[in-house]
């Protein structure tokens, strides 16, 4: 039983053997070798395959890039055989392998470098921020992507060279290889507001005029002065109040239409407001004088970032006292002379209130005086309480208008 066993196993080796040796003979009449004229191609170049086969055979092509695979079938005589591939597989920068597949099983890859063209025109490029602060501390930047005609970035280390022009005449260049498919320069401003005109350019390619904008920063100090002031509580008079020039931190005039917001708080608590833009870096306005004594407090605010002094406004009276006469035969109540802070009548158009008996009336001044006609009034008692107010001042009094 066991030489049966022996048996059947050595013929199954032989048998294994002898259908080994059969499949490598045909392995061997099938053989395709590829061989490449170059290993190293650029972009959009022919490129052509010497394929060695023992017979001829039918097979494909496979091509791996950068950018995916592509598969062509392909008829090979008996001996060599030379095979282009087709441009469009050619056109992409990058590292690629070659194998021939037939009815032998795959080829041994062959590995190619493609490489990219030199740059052509125009060269992409970006710059950002457009706008930054002269204050040397805010930077912008240039990039620029040179690529070539079949849209391929250039190789790495590709120079190129990158000027700059100052609003302040200063001119300098930058050399600046490509790195990580880009070639990038950052810069900042130097003292001047202006534009900074840039370029950018390289071997056969060049980029279009790109420009950054510098802009004075916020102002350095904020200072407020009086300019014009009646000290009195007189609303036809105005106070002017100017901010001092405003410059930033390395002296440059802001820019023009810096919105200045001027404060006024009173001693009664309330709150206003006037805004004033920069011309010529200054911002002024003109803050009407109240009506009553008070006192007020002003400053200014830059963006609610910068706060100026505080001035101190005090507003007196504008009417030393109220005198008033009353005519019984004309029924007139006749207020006046109406004397103001220096000496002189109140000036014409003053407006008098006066109240008699809660019927109220108003009056204007004409040569310091104000008249009411009680006889116009319709009033039937004879004992009447008037209620004279002339600017921030006040009296109060009774009339008797009966003939007794």
């Amino acid at each position: 039983m066991m030489k049966y066993i022996l048996h059947i196993l050595v013929c199954s080796m032989l048998l294994l053997a002898c259908n080994k040796a059969a499949k490598e003979e045909q392995l061997a009449e099938n053989k395709v070798e590829v061989f490449l004229q170059d290993s190293v191609s650029y972009a959009g170049e022919p490129i052509q395959l010497e394929v060695s086969s023992e017979r001829a055979q039918e097979g494909q092509i496979i091509f791996s890039g950068t950018w995916g695979s592509k598969v062509k079938d392909v008829s090979l005589a008996a001996g060599e055989n030379v095979l282009s591939l087709p441009l469009e597989w050619t056109k992409w920068a990058g590292k690629a392998s070659l194998r021939l597949m037939g009815f032998s099983g795959v080829s041994k890859a062959v590995n190619l470098e493609i490489l990219p063209q030199k740059a052509v025109d125009p060269m992409e490029v970006y710059t950002g921020p457009k706008t930054i602060w002269n204050n040397r501390k805010q930077s912008s930047m240039i990039v620029s992507v040179p690529r070539d005609s079949m849209d391929n970035v250039v190789a790495i280390g590709t120079i190129l060279d990158q000027q700059f022009k100052y609003p302040e005449g200063t001119q300098f260049s930058h050399k600046a290889p490509t790195k990580h498919l880009i070639a990038a320069t950052e810069f900042v401003s130097f003292k001047h507001a202006g534009d900074i005109f840039i370029g950018s350019s390289g071997t056969g390619t060049h980029a279009a005029e790109q420009k950054v904008e510098v802009v004075p920063s916020w102002p350095a100090n904020l200072k407020i002065e009086m300019v014009d002031h009646v000290p009195y509580a007189d609303n036809r008079h105005f106070a002017s109040i100017r901010t001092n020039p405003l410059v930033d931190d390395i002296g440059n005039q802001i820019p023009d239409g810096t919105l200045v917001q001027f404060n006024i708080f009173t001693q009664e608590g309330s709150y206003s407001m006037y805004r004033a833009y920069t011309i010529d870096g200054v911002a002024s306005t003109r803050i009407k004088n109240p009506s009553y004594s008070t006192l007020w407090e002003l400053n200014a605010t830059v963006g609610n970032v910068i706060s100026s002094n505080t001035l101190k406004l005090f507003f007196d009276s504008p009417l030393k006292r109220i005198k008033y006469s009353f005519d019984k035969n004309k029924n007139q109540l006749k207020v006046g002379p109406l004397v103001s802070y220096l000496g002189q009548f109140i000036a014409d158009g003053t407006v008098v209130y006066a109240s008699f008996n809660e019927t109220f009336k108003q009056a204007q001044t004409q040569a310091g005086f104000a008249t009411f006609d009680l006889n116009k009034l319709g009033l039937d008692e004879s004992i009447i309480m008037v209620k004279i107010l002339v600017a921030d001042k006040e009296i109060k009094t009774t009339l008797n208008i009966t003939n007794e």
